[in-house]
Formats: structure tokens, sequence, C-alpha cells
């Protein structure tokens, strides 16, 4: 039986895709449904679950991706424009989640556990909250104008 490496790497790129894009939008829907509950506890579950999908989700997605996409690649990358853009982008949507998403999950989940009810939470959750949402869409947007790069492999674009 003959192994067809060529093809478990593009599986296992796609699988990789799968997660990554899951967990975005597992993040925005449960997260989306506990603030317009109104529920504290809620709220803060689905911010610990939020993170917890974030860790193990997202970033099993983002090393599968990886790791299949520079086994894959059996030229210099960078030197082919839909390749270099996607490549770029996707370090962009990962420096985002590191130095902003993933900071302002972590200050509110310290807001809501030091918060008694949802009226005592201060007026930075509110902004924070509108900021998570408002980058974790640009990450979707950029993920998926990554995915479109990957599937239609456009040439005509500047190279970097």
């Amino acid at each position: 039986m003959d192994v067809d490496i060529g093809l478990l790497l593009k599986s296992g790129h796609l699988l990789g895709g799968v997660l990554l894009f899951s967990g975005i939008l597992m993040s925005l829907w449960f997260k989306g449904a506990a603030d317009k509950s109104a529920n504290m506890s809620l709220i803060s579950f689905s911010q610990t679950q939020s993170l917890w999908v974030g860790y193990s989700v997202i970033l099993g997605g983002v090393g599968l991706l990886v790791v299949t996409g520079l086994m894959r690649a059996e030229v210099n990358y960078l030197q082919i424009p839909w390749l270099a853009w996607g490549f770029w982008l996707f370090v962009l949507t990962g420096l985002i989640w590191v130095l902003l998403i993933l900071p302002i999950q972590l200050k509110q989940r310290q807001l809501i556990r030091e918060s008694s009810s949802l009226a005592a939470l201060p007026s930075v959750y509110k902004t924070l909250n509108r900021l998570w949402y408002g980058l974790t869409l640009l990450e979707l947007v950029l993920h998926l104008f990554i995915a479109y790069l990957m599937i239609y492999r456009p040439y005509q674009l500047p190279l970097l």
C-alpha cells in the first residue's frame, strides 16, 4: 500500500484550516450568546471556554497549518505572490491574536472575576468587549482572504 505524502499533507492542511475557522466561529458564537444573555455566570463560563478554544482548537489548527504548509512548500514560497501574501497575512493574524486578542480576553476574565454582577463590571469591560469582537471579526475576514489566496492562487498580486 503506497502512501501519498502530498495527499496526507494537503488533508492535514485542510484540517488545520477547518480547526482554525471553527475555533474562531465557536468563540464568536458562544461569547456572543453569553453576552446577549446578560447572565454573569454564563458570561464568565464563556470567557473561560473562549480562552480554552483559543489555546486548543485554534492553536491546534495553526500548528497543523504551519507544519503542513512548510512541508508542502517545495520552492521558495516567498517568491510566489499569492503564497507570500498568504504567509505574511497569516503572520499578521498571529500577531493580532497574541498581542491584542489574547490580552483582551485575559483582562476581561480578570474583570469578570473581580465583579459581583454585570452592573458592577467597569465600563472598560464593554470597551474591551467591542474591541475583542472587532479584532476577532477582522481575524476571521483575514483568514477567509488567506483561504481565498490558497484556493484560487491569483498570480497577478504584486510581490511583497
